[in-house]
């Protein structure tokens, strides 16, 4: 499961929302890369349904 990192702060309107979401550090998601690590990933959908439009936008972005 792939989220842009970028997509994900931008859906929860910044790092610190994501972050609290997810139960760690804005610090820890500056430390991503290009994309939220998988596992994160899934706890992100888990906790915000919303996220799964990010995953199919980016599988559909990758087969073009």
């Amino acid at each position: 499961m792939k989220i842009k990192t970028s997509d994900a702060i931008a859906l929860l309107q910044g790092r610190g929302p994501l972050a609290r979401l997810l139960g760690i550090t804005w610090q820890a998601v500056d430390q991503w890369g290009e994309y939220v690590p998988e596992l994160r990933a899934y706890q992100l959908v888990e906790k915000c349904p919303a996220a799964l439009s990010l995953v199919e936008q980016c599988e559909r972005s990758a087969t073009t």
